[in-house]
């Protein structure tokens, strides 16, 4: 089960990044659950973080995000977006499964119902955090 929720956050240059996935969100396989982001600020500093306590819907500083994952939460490595500064063109995928192949102790476990959500630079936000967020995806993760 995979489903979207929250709202994202608007960029400095008008970018709200969407989340969606590819493949099957297994605890016990080497890779193949990609997560994706697309419409994001190009050319930024990235990165996805998860965690198995549940939705929520709080402001994210005083601009337009929200943050839609509960407390503690795992972190992929740094990203960079695709695209070019001041664009929307900026893409981000990363192989969640893979990742918790590699570092275990973020992996959530068979059964697990799980909230994954962007986090990325935007310096010219008028916000006091310069950075924004992606929308937010929720899924069960399969053995």
């Amino acid at each position: 089960i995979r489903d979207s929720y929250c709202t994202a956050g608007t960029s400095a240059s008008g970018c709200q990044a969407l989340l969606s996935s590819t493949g099957t969100p297994s605890a016990t396989a080497a890779s193949g659950f990609v997560v994706h982001a697309d419409d994001v600020e190009g050319s930024k500093q990235a990165l996805y973080y998860w965690g198995t306590n549940g939705r929520q819907a709080n402001p994210w500083g005083n601009g337009t995000s929200w943050r839609c994952v509960q407390l503690p939460v795992f972190r992929s490595a740094p990203l960079v977006s695709s695209g070019a500064s001041g664009t929307c063109d900026g893409t981000i995928a990363y192989d969640l499964t893979a990742r918790w192949q590699q570092k275990p102790a973020g992996n959530p476990g068979p059964g697990a119902l799980t909230q994954l959500q962007l986090w990325y630079r935007d310096p010219l936000s008028t916000s006091n955090q310069t950075t924004s967020l992606s929308d937010a995806l929720e899924f069960t993760t399969c053995p």
